[in-house]
């Protein structure tokens, strides 16, 4: 990876983690236009940094995709959740782009057989657990539950022959938090009453788990290539 940031990136850097502890300790139970504001700067305010830190383009991308999710999810409603999940989507389908002539071989091995069938597991379990309360969601989330796994498959097979290794694992850990992010987020919208303790708590947990997530995979942008 790169030796050392430059002022402008660290600057851009610390005004994404002030943007997201604000949005994380005043706006993240609520839906305001100042928490529109800066929960979508926190993650664009990424991108701008993962650019001029060396990041891949499509890298790049996927993180300002996400910073548009981040803006239709800070609004209410329906059709507002959906344009993020849209949006969201996308961001994924950017980072598998990128991950896949960059991984290693795949289902070469029975632990490779096993972790693939755990993650589907994982996925059907989580589907099956808010099924009940999707309702016109149902499609529209199987087809977001596969494409983050996906892109945590991916990021898992990252091949430390062709990129970096440290660059590799902040990938990893990165893909690993925004899956558990995702599934606390589906719990909770879908399965958690409004209000409650547990819902709170939710709130928290998939906002850090969220921005760390992004923040991990900014951070590797530099190791990861061109």
């Amino acid at each position: 990876m790169q030796n050392a940031a430059g002022a402008t990136e660290v600057a851009l850097f610390g005004l994404a983690a002030i943007a997201a502890a604000v949005y994380g300790v005043a706006f993240c139970r609520s839906e305001t236009p100042a928490g529109t504001v800066f929960k979508t700067a926190s993650v664009l305010l990424l991108a701008a940094f993962a650019g001029l830190w060396g990041a891949p383009d499509l890298l790049v991308l996927a993180l300002a995709l996400s910073s548009l999710g981040d803006f239709f999810l800070s609004r209410p409603g329906d059709r507002a959740f959906l344009a993020g999940m849209a949006a969201f989507l996308a961001a994924h389908l950017a980072y598998i782009a990128f991950f896949i002539p960059r991984a290693g071989p795949m289902l070469q091995s029975a632990a490779d057989g096993a972790a693939l069938a755990l993650m589907l597991g994982f996925g059907g379990g989580i589907y099956r657990l808010i099924y009940p309360g999707l309702g016109a969601f149902k499609v529209p989330v199987a087809v977001y539950i596969l494409a983050i796994l996906g892109m945590g498959w991916f990021a898992l097979h990252l091949d430390r022959h062709q990129i970096d290794g440290f660059a590799a694992s902040l990938v990893m850990t990165g893909a690993g938090l925004f899956l558990l992010s995702d599934t606390v987020l589906g719990v909770q919208k879908f399965r958690l009453r409004a209000g409650t303790g547990a819902d709170q708590v939710a709130s928290y947990l998939v906002w850090s788990t969220y921005w760390v997530a992004q923040a991990l995979i900014a951070i590797s942008g530099g190791g990861l290539g061109r």
